[in-house]
């Protein structure tokens, strides 16, 4: 569309793009993502004055087959922890925390230190990360009022795991010369983890590493609150503990 004037691009126009998109061998979710960017910088253009209407939202865009959750065997499971515990400890305790925890991972995202208490074996839950196309990654409070936030015991096999982690970042801080922030996340891009990493990031790591052995069962992160939640019943949990842990008030996944 190139020098266009953005107020007299029709939506029929963002209808062929995609279409030409899709020809070309882009996936339907590719072409998704373009859209919510073109829709939310239409919006942004609107806010401001820069234009009157936002095609983009008449647009026909393919639709994208989303596939429900399915949860690995514990033996798939611990066969990827092992090998990222060899090779990746950081999104070997992205995938432990979201299997035994059953978080989002948006949750993961916004997880900080001082909502995990070492010594008492306690991870809290409040805080999640969210990306919008045009306005960058939030920081939101989880759902609150019934199975929203909460505070869940943990192993000391996956308590050992995070103190390895919180040991790491604090050798950081001292090569540094600096003190760690006291809403330091547990994930993060930046060095001394004041901001919070990206969601998708954290979605590209597993899928990386799964690319690296195809011959293996793969899993997603959504695969694992399935996980979580066939183990819990698996252990006999009742749907009351099971909506306490997945912090959801359906029950579902």
């Amino acid at each position: 569309m190139g020098e266009r004037v953005a107020d007299k691009i029709r939506p029929q126009e963002f209808t062929l793009l995609y279409d030409s998109l899709i020809h070309k061998g882009l996936a339907p979710g590719s072409v998704h993502a373009i859209h919510r960017l073109l829709r939310a910088a239409f919006t942004w253009g609107i806010e401001r004055g820069l234009v009157r209407l936002n095609p983009v939202r008449l647009a026909r865009c393919p639709s994208v087959e989303l596939r429900p959750p399915r949860a690995p065997s514990l033996q798939t499971v611990q066969v990827h922890l092992e090998l990222l515990l060899q090779e990746d400890l950081e999104t070997a305790l992205v995938v432990r925390l979201a299997a035994t925890l059953g978080l989002r991972r948006s949750e993961l995202a916004g997880l900080r230190w001082r909502c995990i208490d070492l010594d008492a074996g306690l991870v809290g839950i409040e805080e999640g990360v969210t990306v919008t196309p045009g306005e960058g990654r939030k920081v939101t409070e989880t759902k609150t009022g019934l199975h929203g936030q909460g505070v869940l015991y943990v192993d000391e096999a996956l308590i050992e795991l995070l103190r390895d982690a919180y040991e790491s970042l604090e050798k950081d801080a001292v090569d540094l010369g600096v003190d760690i922030s006291s809403d330091a996340y547990v994930f993060s891009s930046d060095p001394l983890h004041e901001k919070p990493i990206n969601p998708d990031t954290l979605t590209h790591r597993v899928k990386a590493h799964m690319k690296r052995y195809p011959d293996l069962p793969s899993f997603t992160l959504k695969d694992l609150r399935a996980f979580t939640a066939t183990q819990l019943e698996a252990d006999g949990a009742d749907i009351t503990t099971a909506q306490a842990v997945l912090r959801h008030s359906s029950g579902q996944t």
